[in-house]
């Protein structure tokens, strides 16, 4: 439980701060947490204590009350004459962290050169990251094939942002590429994004 309270939510927050504020969150991320999966066997120490790997999965009820409001972003291009640019479009994207001293968050964020969110909660069907995530994080860009598809955007972040430093800041250039065209629209809906980091 102390380890799930400590992993940054936002760029600002961490799970302990919403299930404080919620009993309701409190309650299924314990209740989830007690149909943890063990992995290996149990270490017994020499001074009376056992080490006990476990597992268990964010994705599903823990992410479904935690993530914040979604999709709003989404909502305004709905009945919007969006093109679509098959040349111009893309099945995903890879955001390059490296070297910017990223952290892992469930809820994170790209922003422009403002501060605006670009890609993040507010442009995401909930369903799907309540599934997926997010995002995907990983350290090869192989990991990612069947997330981004065979088209992806790649573009290099600038820096960490939030007091967590989960949140990339992205040139404005690489920003309006994203909301351009339809498809784009959809992959960022769809959760089709992985942060490559160190």
């Amino acid at each position: 439980m102390e380890v799930i309270k400590g992993i940054n939510l936002t760029g600002e927050t961490v799970v302990n701060n919403s299930m404080v504020e919620s009993d309701v969150i409190r309650v299924t991320v314990e209740g989830t947490l007690r149909g943890f999966r063990t992995v290996g066997s149990p270490r017994y120490m020499e001074d009376g204590t056992v080490e006990l790997d476990v597992e268990v999965s964010l994705a599903g009820k823990i992410l479904g009350v935690l993530l914040p409001p979604t999709g709003s972003k989404q909502v305004e291009y709905e009945g919007k004459e969006i093109p679509s640019n098959p040349s111009g479009s893309y099945t995903g994207m890879i955001v390059d962290c490296r070297g910017l001293g990223v952290q892992y968050a469930l809820s994170p964020r790209l922003l422009n050169e403002s501060g605006e969110e670009v890609y993040g909660p507010d442009w995401v069907d909930r369903d799907t990251a309540t599934e997926k995530g997010i995002t995907q994080y990983g350290t090869q860009e192989s990991e990612f094939a069947s997330r981004v598809g065979n088209n992806p955007l790649k573009v290099k972040g600038m820096r960490a942002a939030g007091t967590n430093n989960c949140d990339v800041i992205v040139s404005n250039a690489d920003a309006v590429v994203l909301s351009s065209t339809d498809e784009n629209l959809l992959f960022m809906d769809q959760c089709k994004v992985a942060f490559l980091v160190d």
